[in-house]
């Protein structure tokens, strides 16, 4: 008997199916070429069948009551051949504004703005960023028959009011679809009330102007004293990179009480992040001990959009593993060899009880015909799934505002999506939760989610998944009580205040 993962052919004609929730594990069949689901019930169909069989060519829906217009449409001339693209097309771009109202019973207009939403600056992205490394938000439409003078443009939208925004976006080779299919990406910014103003550094050339520098992302709250601001931050980054160094801390002068406290403060809040992590990981619900999915967290500062997640042979791809990666020119390896010494429980230069971690990971990843791994725009491998994230993005106590999370599984996206929004929840209390609740709310200290989409590299119009979708913003935790104003603001659809 074969394995459900190398089936080829499947007819479930006429068994009167009527959820289309129970078909979304069929896109776990890598190798299905040929399904047939017709004169069944289904009033949908699942995104997985177009994201986790990279292989159907032939599926079959013909007879079935679907409330999207599009899919009725097709599946009423459907031929023989039953051609799969054409289904595999809309599902990819999702469901069509008739079938969102059906599910959901209520209009665009009853939908809330996720108070949490990270809105980009558009003119700032695109002065940093090409336009192949983003993708636009879809603009809300108002509705038929009114034009001209008495039309009115919704107040609110689905997701962004406004212009076009730019989007961050990863791209994914067809060779890890056959491998790992299910990835997504998402990036976590501290937001304050005001970016911080230097005083007594240089001025901007352009227009006479105190440099301003945003906040480190464990510890946001700041210099007590905004005069001293200059002198903190530069005692602050000093002392974490003695620290890195494995010097211990010494004084730094007046006020070196205030800089080792904030010291301790941003070391133990990345501390408590990494451990979130390693729970998420062990968790038998989420990570399952790494086997359902593997997690990633980087230092956004350090990358460069946009991302790419692909496989190619393991011995092709050199990285500088995390648990190595401090031996600088030793620390480099392939990551086939690094996953070797890992399944043997003796990887040179790392802890024997790291080495013991990683030898079920590396395990299963060598099983794998191809290494899927995740890299930026300049080729810098940012983690290798499951296995290690890479040394060069890593997060660290003095990092700067913005941290990226992805999440890769070989099983279900669902699970990336639940291993991810944990994650976030404990971002969001480590962050926001600190001892020092004046400092917090004098500054507004605030988490912001700015949501990342995943686009085939073949297509970039072909977006596979976007993460987190609305639903999932307005499921987290509400901004802190000293941001009330800004909620409201966002309630009422305004989202500038809702970004640093």
């Amino acid at each position: 008997c074969s394995k459900p993962s190398a089936l080829k052919e499947l007819s479930m004609r006429g068994n009167k199916l009527t959820e289309e929730v129970g078909l979304a594990p069929l896109g776990n069949l890598q190798m299905l070429c040929s399904l047939d689901i017709a004169e069944n019930a289904l009033a949908g169909l699942p995104q997985e069948l177009a994201t986790g069989c990279p292989k159907l060519s032939r599926l079959d829906v013909a007879g079935n009551p679907f409330v999207d217009k599009k899919l009725a449409k097709l599946a009423e001339g459907q031929s023989e051949q039953a051609a799969a693209k054409p289904i595999l097309e809309v599902l990819r771009k999702g469901q069509s504004r008739r079938q969102m109202k059906a599910e959901k019973g209520s209009s665009s207009k009853q939908v809330q703005h996720a108070p949490r939403l990270y809105v980009p600056v558009a003119s700032a992205r695109k002065d940093e960023d090409s336009d192949d490394e983003v993708a636009a938000i879809p603009v809300a439409k108002s509705k038929k028959g009114k034009k001209g003078k008495g039309a009115k443009a919704p107040t609110l939208t689905k997701v962004s009011s406004g212009p076009a925004i730019p989007r961050r976006i990863v791209t994914v080779s067809r060779d890890v679809l056959a491998v790992r299919p299910h990835f997504l990406a998402v990036l976590l910014h501290v937001a304050v009330d005001q970016t911080l103003a230097i005083k007594g550094e240089a001025a901007d050339s352009d227009d006479d102007q105190p440099k301003c520098v945003s906040p480190h992302f464990f510890f946001a709250e700041g210099c007590p004293d905004d005069a001293e601001s200059a002198e903190f931050n530069n005692n602050f980054e000093s002392c974490l990179g003695l620290l890195e160094s494995g010097v211990g801390g010494a004084g730094f002068g007046a006020g070196s009480d205030v800089v080792s406290s904030a010291v301790a403060t941003a070391t133990d809040r990345l501390k408590a992040f990494v451990a979130a992590q390693t729970r998420i990981h062990a968790a038998p619900d989420l990570g399952n001990k790494r086997r359902a999915g593997a997690l990633g967290a980087h230092n956004a500062e350090k990358v460069s959009w946009p991302l790419r997640f692909q496989a190619i042979p393991h011995d092709e791809v050199s990285f500088a593993p995390l648990s190595i990666g401090w031996m600088q020119e030793k620390g480099v390896v392939s990551a086939g060899a690094f996953a070797r010494e890992a399944v043997a429980g003796r990887i040179s230069g790392a802890p024997k009880d790291v080495s013991d971690a990683l030898q079920r990971p590396a395990a299963q990843l060598l099983s794998m015909p191809l290494c899927p791994h995740l890299t930026d725009a300049q080729g810098k491998v940012l983690s290798v799934h499951p296995l290690s994230n890479g040394w060069e993005t890593r997060n660290t106590a003095d990092a700067h505002s913005c941290v990226l999370l992805e999440c890769s599984s070989a099983t279900s996206e669902a699970t990336c999506r639940r291993m991810l929004l944990a994650l976030i929840r404990d971002a969001i209390e480590l962050i926001e939760g600190g001892d020092c609740v004046a400092s917090l709310e004098k500054r507004k200290v605030r988490l912001l989610v700015e949501p990342v989409d995943v686009v085939c590299e073949w297509d970039r119009h072909l977006l596979r998944a976007e993460f987190p979708n609305h639903e999932e913003l307005l499921s987290l935790p509400p901004l802190p009580a000293y941001c009330g104003a800004m909620a409201a603001d966002c309630k009422d659809g305004n989202s500038d205040s809702c970004s640093d």
